[in-house]
């Protein structure tokens, strides 16, 4: 029988074995993770590409959420809040032009003015003001309690050398705000400003930052040497800037209005918003602001939601200069067939607000709020008899997503209802559309308008006048002009009224309504912001760190 060998390992041989075979095995196990790695990636990349070219396919705009305080919780007064700002060129809140930084200087630099939530007009440093018999004067009464950073009252001697320094600076954003103001009275306690146009409506435009006369005489207020203006006369003030980098406001002690519960706000300065919304994700910001398209980056449960309506009025033109829309008959046989709400749903998904008027929905000068085309229950099954044999073009902007998919709506509507067999949905880049406006190429425009802050709703009419030919404006000018010299804001909005219904009845354009835009608040904060867009951070010292 043969004689089996046995071969013996010592304990060395049998150690080698083990650390090759847990080497051979761990490396198995880091091809695996590598492959699920990567595979969990690919499904994450498809994902976020999902939300960003299709969420407005399929998603619903993620529902606001309210501030959620800790149960039993009170306001506390201290603590710190970071915020940001991209780079900027000037410190200078009249020459400024970067928005980000203009949002932090409304908490530094108050206005006369100032818009609430609903963009409805609130004293901030005025007390009251009032209009002559031909609002062709406005007098401006200042708050006896508004002081500046160094404790000196303010002024009307300020208001007029702000004005005047907007007045020297053409290219300030606020420049069309002071063009009106042909003279003014300074007092120590108001200011008369004499119009070149009699306007009631002109006091919508005192919304500019307030800057010390004693800027003229203060070097470290002058802003051209790269230091802040330390004269402010807002709820907080600089108390340090490193240039470049970052800059610190504190509480203001005598400030005029309500005092904020956040002591500190360090402000950092960043290259650009993208890396500011990286720095929010991380959670080094504590606010920042959206638009929609950019809202699914915050889609986490430590972040709330807080939504404000933007002053973006989306409408659908008419070329009334051209047939077949150069008649009246045919632009109200388009409004009866469009279902406002239902169209608005399908193509905005909760991100618009229905408003026929470009002014804010609840402003209190929104005075015509009645669809008066729309159909009745007992018309849903309404037939135009309106037969168009030529083709139809409705023109949008390529670039955005929901007037891309309203054009789209609206000619489904036009063909099913039997009025056009043949619509065309020319989409092109936002820099060709003025050029084919223009040339008034096309039936209908898918399009929005940035609404200016005066209130003045004949605008649009004005704007775009070369395709309104077929509806004349004078009348309504002439009865813009009869508000603009009203005082009396009763009788104002009486008038005022009957312009927006008119501007319905003769349906140069279809209003369709307001974007909406977002604040996205780390919710380590409680409290709740007031943003509106001139002051994204209003209702800050409503915000607290709970204890």
């Amino acid at each position: 029988m043969e004689e089996k060998k046995i071969v013996r390992r010592d304990k060395k041989d049998i150690t080698d074995n083990k650390i090759k075979q847990k080497k051979i095995l761990f490396g198995v196990g880091l091809a695996i993770f590598a492959v699920l790695y990567v595979f969990l990636l690919t499904l994450d990349m498809d994902k976020k590409s999902d939300i960003e070219t299709e969420e407005i396919k399929n998603s619903p705009v993620q529902e606001e959420v309210k501030s959620e305080n800790v149960a039993g919780s009170k306001p506390v007064d201290g603590g710190t809040i970071n915020l940001s700002v991209s780079r900027f060129s000037t410190v200078n809140p009249i020459e400024n032009k970067e928005k980000s930084l203009d949002s932090i200087l409304r908490l530094v630099y108050d206005s006369l003015f100032e818009y609430d939530p609903n963009y409805n007009l609130q004293n901030e440093l005025a007390s009251d003001y009032s209009f002559n018999e031909n609002a062709s004067e406005l007098t401006i009464n200042i708050n006896s309690n508004a002081k500046w950073h160094d404790g000196s009252k303010v002024t009307g001697f300020d208001v007029e050398y702000t004005v005047n320094l907007i007045k020297k600076n053409p290219q300030s954003s606020y420049s069309s705000l002071v063009s009106n103001i042909e003279s003014m009275t300074a007092r120590s306690g108001s200011i008369i400003l004499k119009l070149k146009n009699s306007n009631s409506l002109e006091i919508y435009n005192m919304i500019f930052p307030l800057i010390s006369s004693k800027s003229e005489n203060n070097k470290s207020a002058v802003f051209n040497d790269g230091s802040f203006g330390v004269i402010g006369n807002g709820m907080y003030k600089v108390i340090e800037y490193k240039q470049g980098k970052q800059f610190t406001l504190q509480r203001n002690p005598l400030y005029y209005g309500a005092k904020p519960h956040i002591e500190n706000i360090e402000v950092s300065i960043f290259d650009s918003k993208d890396i500011r919304q990286n720095m929010f994700i991380a959670s080094n910001i504590d606010m920042i602001d959206s638009d929609y398209y950019q809202l699914s980056k915050y889609q986490y449960d430590i972040f709330k939601v807080q939504k404000f309506e933007n002053r973006k009025f989306e409408m659908i033109i008419f070329n009334s200069a051209n047939a077949p829309f150069d008649q009246r008959a045919n632009r109200i046989e388009i409004a009866k067939i469009i279902d406002l709400e239902k169209t608005v749903q399908d193509a905005y998904r909760g991100t618009l607000n229905i408003n026929l008027m470009p002014v804010n929905t609840k402003s209190d000068l929104n005075l015509a709020t009645e669809n008066i085309y729309s159909l009745k229950t007992d018309e849903l099954k309404y037939e135009s008899k309106l037969k168009l044999q030529d083709k139809i073009v409705i023109l949008t902007d390529k670039d955005d997503p929901m007037k891309h998919r309203l054009a789209y709506i609206i000619k489904n509507t036009i063909e099913t209802s039997g009025i056009s067999p043949d619509v065309q949905v020319r989409a092109v880049a936002k820099t060709e559309l003025g050029e084919i406006v223009a040339a008034k190429n096309f039936n209908i425009l898918v399009a929005e308008y940035n609404v200016p802050v005066d209130k003045n709703v004949t605008r649009i009419i004005n704007t775009y006048s070369s395709v309104f030919a077929g509806y004349n404006p004078k009348e309504i000018n002439t009865m813009m002009m009869q508000v603009k010299a009203t005082p009396s804001k009763e009788a104002q909005k009486t008038k005022y009224k009957k312009i927006q219904e008119d501007i319905i009845k003769n349906i140069p354009y279809i209003g369709v309504g307001y974007k909406n835009d977002y604040m996205i608040i780390n919710k380590r904060l409680s409290g709740e912001l007031e943003p509106t867009e001139f002051e994204i951070y209003n209702g800050i010292e409503n915000i607290y760190i709970p204890s």
